[in-house]
């Protein structure tokens, strides 16, 4: 199989790269919408000049405006990736871990009544700092799945809530004892966008959660992520717009109370027990001419110009 190169670049008070060369990455297509399950198109195509491997698509779903890659590695290699190379203990105990800003998520819990008695579960917690301001907030029935195995030691030990090592797909944590019946809240900030399947997050929720229940889901908004972050950073498979983010909760019998814009990403407020109120929309061309738009101007190709360009790669 080709190796490729996986590149990490940090912004810290000096630049640093860090190439990881990764070996038997085999890679997979997707032609259709996560969200909708309309047909990708091939909006963005990514090689190198010497053209020594098979390109990477970008695509964009017309009716939805979903953006994801149609070329990407295998649903194994991911779960390898974030069991292992992702994060490699950058943060090694409970001492480090530095607390979030209050998040509107914990507020969105009292905006629509959550009680601070019923459990809640966050998925993909990291290190537990939006757990904590939960617990802060009075709630005390605390848990949470992360695939990183010190992260979720680490944001056990740092909050006191039950947190388990592994995938939210799976099953076997659900049957450890004192596992609540159901959870009033599910929580995934900045997780889906990693997910290989967002559909994924639905289906798992539902399983844990009755009708009524609330779930909060915060991802990047495909309309304001930098364009470098969409086209170039892999662990984000995945961006979404209010539209595809409304389909995907309906799909899965979650009514879509309201989605909100904060800073660059958008937050999901919905319930299990119902299809979203908001008709479905037909498919639009101008989402292309949205994101070209935009990908063209943060890459400075507005002028119409054709010359080649250093980038870091």
């Amino acid at each position: 199989m080709k190796s490729y190169t996986l590149t990490e670049f940090t912004f810290e008070d000096s630049y640093s790269v860090r190439p990881c060369v990764m070996t038997t990455v085999e890679l997979v297509s997707v032609s259709v919408c996560y969200c909708c399950s309309h047909p990708l198109f091939p909006a963005v195509v990514i090689t190198s000049e010497k053209r020594c491997g098979p390109a990477i698509v970008l695509g964009i779903c017309k009716h939805c405006g979903y953006v994801g890659y149609m070329t990407r590695p295998t649903a194994e290699w991911i779960e390898d990736f974030y069991n292992s190379v992702w994060d490699e203990k950058h943060v090694t105990s409970v001492a480090e871990i530095q607390d979030f800003k209050p998040n509107p998520l914990v507020e969105y819990a009292t905006e629509f009544e959550v009680p601070r008695n019923e459990a809640i579960f966050e998925v993909g917690p990291g290190y537990g700092q939006l757990l904590k301001q939960f617990r802060e907030k009075g709630y005390t029935k605390l848990f949470g799945i992360e695939h990183s195995p010190h992260r979720a030691d680490l944001a056990g030990r740092f909050t006191g809530a039950t947190v388990y090592h592994g995938a939210f797909e799976a099953t076997d944590f659900a049957k450890t004892p004192n596992f609540p019946a159901h959870f009033s809240l599910v929580i995934a900030k900045s997780v889906m966008e990693h997910m290989y399947d967002p559909n994924t997050l639905f289906r798992s929720a539902s399983r844990i959660q009755r009708a009524g229940d609330l779930l909060l889901v915060g991802v990047p908004n495909a309309l304001h992520e930098p364009t470098l972050t969409t086209l170039f950073f892999l662990p984000h498979l995945h961006a979404f717009t209010d539209t595809s983010l409304r389909m995907l909760a309906s799909r899965h019998g979650y009514e879509s109370v309201d989605v909100r814009k904060w800073g660059k990403g958008l937050h999901l407020i919905a319930r299990k027990g119902g299809a979203s109120r908001k008709p479905l929309p037909r498919e639009r061309s101008d989402h292309f001419e949205t994101f070209f738009g935009k990908w063209t101007k943060e890459l400075g190709l507005e002028s119409g110009l054709t010359f080649k360009r250093a980038q870091w790669h």
